[in-house]
């Protein structure tokens, strides 16, 4: 068995879901990039509750690494009449990387703010 580790950015919020017979899961698509301007999305389902605390707090445009085994591929035409592969895979692990959604009155790193010359040390 095949061990994938996908880094990306969710595409859309996760998506909870039940199966006819009652086993849950959770969908979401993953963005990885691959080169300059070029992306492979990615469907992702998360199956039973394990992974719930974490899902909880993920949405649109959150850095995660995923760790799962990937599906078959699957070839559809597309509406504009060419052939596309869909690409899954099931998640068994998922981690936050990346810096965490940025909070109005919170700093953040990527913005540095300004000190005053007297506080700075040197």
């Amino acid at each position: 068995m095949n061990l994938l580790t996908i880094c990306g950015r969710l595409g859309r919020d996760p998506e909870a879901k039940e199966t006819k017979t009652g086993a849950k899961y959770t969908k979401f698509s993953l963005c990885a990039n691959v080169g300059k301007g070029s992306q492979i999305w990615w469907d992702v389902m998360c199956w039973g509750d394990k992974l719930s605390p974490i899902i909880k707090h993920l949405r649109k445009g959150s850095q995660v690494i995923a760790v799962g085994h990937m599906a078959e591929p699957r070839l559809y035409a597309a509406k504009d009449g060419t052939t596309k592969c869909e690409m899954s895979m099931r998640c068994e692990s998922i981690s936050f990387c990346g810096s965490p959604e940025k909070k109005q009155d919170s700093p953040s790193w990527d913005e540095p703010s300004e000190v005053p010359s007297s506080e700075l040390p040197f």
